[in-house]
């Protein structure tokens, strides 16, 4: 019978915020990411990633909002080609603030990468 687990770490993101979170099966857990830190602390949020065997895969990849503390992060982990970082879903609700130019710079970007990789976004349409 497998293990249920259900562990969330909080990553050191200085200011910012980056929850792990793993459930289900110990064997072969379930994970989310919530929040991607700073540009500064994109590192930690990868080289946690890098300790799943295999590629890392998140059922559910979370950005909160578009403050450089919550999504800083966030576009450098989609892009990153080492890592490769795939995420079957993912929550942004940074539409409204780049579609009128509000957010910061890394809304946007993030953005484009996932429109780039042709992820779902959080009502599982498909960007054009």
């Amino acid at each position: 019978m497998p293990e249920p687990i259900f562990r969330v770490e909080m990553l050191p993101a200085r200011q910012g915020d980056a929850l792990w979170i793993e459930y289900g099966d110990a064997r072969r857990p379930t994970r989310i990411l919530i929040d991607a830190g700073t540009r500064g602390t994109y590192r930690v949020v990868k080289e946690r990633a890098q300790k799943v065997a295999g590629e890392p895969v998140l059922e559910l990849l979370v950005v909160t909002h578009v403050d450089s503390d919550h999504v800083g992060g966030a576009p450098k982990l989609v892009v990153d080609g080492e890592l490769n970082l795939q995420a079957r879903e993912v929550w942004f609700n940074g539409r409204e603030q780049i579609e009128r130019r509000l957010g910061p710079v890394e809304g946007e970007i993030l953005s484009a990468a996932i429109a780039k990789r042709g992820q779902p976004d959080f009502d599982g349409v498909e960007p054009e």
